[in-house]
Formats: C-alpha cells, sequence, structure tokens
C-alpha cells in the first residue's frame, strides 16, 4: 500500500508540472538557424519507420532483419529516434526503392509502418497513423472485375490507391485482383464485405492482406495480439 500511495503521490506531482508547462509561453519571435549542410544525395536517401508493437526492438536487431530483408547492395545505417521509431539512411537510391516499393514488411511478425523522409523535417512530426497494404479480394465474380469495381472495394478498407490484376489469362480472367490501400491504423482490420446480386443471395468477399503479421482477433488492430487485449473481453 506504501509503494502505491507513492506511486500516486508521485504521478500527481507529474501530472501537475506538466499541466502547468502546458502553460508557459512560447517565444513570440523565431529563431533562424543555419543549416548545416549535407550532401543531395543524402536527403534523398532517407526512410522513416515505427514497429507497431508493444514489444521493444533493439537497433541492432533492426538493421540485422531488415539488412538481409531489403537484400541491399550497399550498408544501411540505422539510427533509433524513440521507441520502435527508427531512422534508415541508405547510401544510394536503388536501395531506397528496393525498400520502399516492396512494402510492407515485417520484423519477428510485427508490422513496421514505413514512410519517406527528409533532412528538414523533425521525426516527431512524421504521421505514422497509415499505413499501406495490398489486399487480395476473393471469389469476386467475373463481371465484377474492373478497376473502378477495384477501388471501390479498396475505399472499404481506407484510401484506395491502385489496382492490380495478378496471375495467368488477361483482364477479368486473371487469377486474382488485388487493390492496394492506405488504411488508419487506429481502425480495425475489414475482412471483407457483402456483395449484392440481383436475383441471388448475397456474396460474401473476403479480403487477404498480403503481408499482414501479427494483428488482434478480438478486435481487428495491429500492434498487438488478442493476450495483450483490452477490448476484446478476454
Amino acid at each position: 500500500m506504501l509503494i502505491v500511495s507513492i506511486w500516486k503521490a508521485g504521478k500527481t506531482l507529474v501530472d501537475a508540472i506538466t499541466s502547468q508547462a502546458a502553460k508557459l509561453s512560447w517565444l513570440k519571435s523565431k529563431v533562424n538557424l543555419e543549416v548545416v549542410s549535407t550532401s543531395s544525395n543524402t536527403s534523398k536517401c532517407l526512410l522513416i519507420g515505427r514497429i507497431l508493437s508493444n514489444k521493444s526492438f533493439p537497433r541492432v536487431l533492426v538493421k540485422d532483419i531488415l539488412t538481409k530483408a531489403w537484400n541491399v547492395l550497399n550498408e544501411i545505417e540505422v539510427a533509433s529516434v524513440d521507441k520502435n521509431v527508427f531512422v534508415f539512411s541508405f547510401k544510394h537510391e536503388a536501395d531506397v526503392r528496393r525498400a520502399w516499393d516492396r512494402r510492407p514488411w515485417m520484423l519477428k511478425g510485427e508490422h513496421l509502418i514505413l514512410k519517406r523522409f527528409s533532412v528538414d523535417v523533425s521525426a516527431s512530426e512524421v504521421d505514422f497513423s497509415t499505413t499501406e497494404f495490398w489486399i487480395q479480394v476473393h471469389g469476386l465474380p467475373l463481371n465484377r472485375r474492373s478497376e473502378e469495381n477495384l477501388l471501390k472495394i479498396g475505399s472499404t478498407a481506407g484510401r484506395a490507391l491502385e489496382t492490380d490484376f495478378v496471375g495467368l489469362g488477361a483482364g477479368i480472367w486473371r487469377n486474382n485482383v488485388r487493390v492496394r490501400v492506405e488504411m488508419d491504423v487506429s481502425c480495425p482490420l475489414v475482412p471483407g464485405f457483402p456483395l449484392e446480386r440481383n436475383q441471388l443471395p448475397n456474396l460474401r468477399v473476403p479480403f487477404k492482406y498480403e503481408k499482414l503479421g501479427n494483428f488482434c482477433f478480438g478486435c481487428g488492430l495491429l500492434g498487438h495480439d488478442q493476450r495483450d487485449c483490452q477490448d476484446s473481453g478476454t
């Protein structure tokens, strides 16, 4: 009980200090700082990523895993800027494209949100609230397979970015259809949708998220599993 009381008192003190500090006024005059010289190549060859997980990932482990996964031709530098947030510095744009074009990535099953980065931006400014997935749309009838329909389907899971018809054949005869979607990581994954049809029962069309990795079957969110879920009732 003594430990709990001390913890509560300490927490109250910290909250009070934080509240008072928030009332402090910023300087009215702007400060113009000298720009540190960096090569133009360096400014183009940066990515920043956040591992969406309750677990902590050390920098050395992150570098080792992603160096192998990205199969880069040159060594990359990895800097830890916050818990599970890392800046990746590449020596060549070709290596940046290797990492960027094949998103998303996972580290030990945990999702990596990867964003473009610039030397003129603070890491605290980067928006990690969204990520991108390729979503395979399974069982879609042939007469519903069009780019317009795929974009409409993608919009049920987030913001539809592009479509792809993959597999053997041509056009609607391709084996699979998929859509790339930017989705809000604070929203549950959408498992699919019911397709309305004339003179036929509704058809359940399931989604398959490529390179999905771990997520919670209870609440549908990335970043934790059902054992650690606070909303699933388990």
